[in-house]
């Protein structure tokens, strides 16, 4: 029998995770009002929008998703009183620490004050580029670039 040398957690320790660096860009461009159906939920609903990004952060699968859920009616309800920033600029910093865009506090909440839309926009292109769209059963898909091959080598 033989034994493996290896790392045994004790009882009572946790484990952390490292967050990811904080050297990466946005995939997406704030001025991208694409797709037409996204930039027109943005403009007239942005509550829905913004519910089903953190829907898909949640499960990319979207399987359980209702248009009405929790942060669709908190949107809502800020979005009434004057402030959607607010919750935009949260949202924002929660997007970039999840995947690990380079940004500030004091960014997020200028770009989510002067440009609200464009910035749910942007949240949601990036969760779908990162996490893939749903497919028919439930698979989901994430968008690729080109990845260019390695040159083959003769042997010396």
């Amino acid at each position: 029998m033989s034994q493996q040398h290896g790392y045994q957690p004790q009882p009572g320790m946790q484990s952390h995770q490292a967050p990811p660096p904080q050297d990466g860009k946005w995939e997406s461009s704030l001025m991208n009002c694409t797709p037409c159906g996204s930039c027109c939920l943005s403009f007239w609903c942005p509550c829905i929008l913004m519910g089903k990004t953190t829907a898909r952060l949640e499960d990319p699968s979207l399987r359980d998703y209702s248009c009405v859920n929790a942060d669709c009616l908190i949107m809502s309800g800020i979005t009434f009183l004057g402030f959607p920033c607010i919750f935009i600029t949260i949202k924002r910093m929660e997007l970039r620490k999840r995947f690990g865009i380079a940004g500030s506090g004091l960014g997020d909440c200028c770009v989510s004050c002067w440009c609200g839309c464009c910035a749910v926009i942007q949240h949601d292109n990036e969760a779908r580029r990162r996490l893939g769209e749903p497919g028919k059963d439930g698979q989901t898909f994430v968008q690729q670039g080109y990845q260019e091959n390695p040159g083959m080598t003769m042997p010396k």
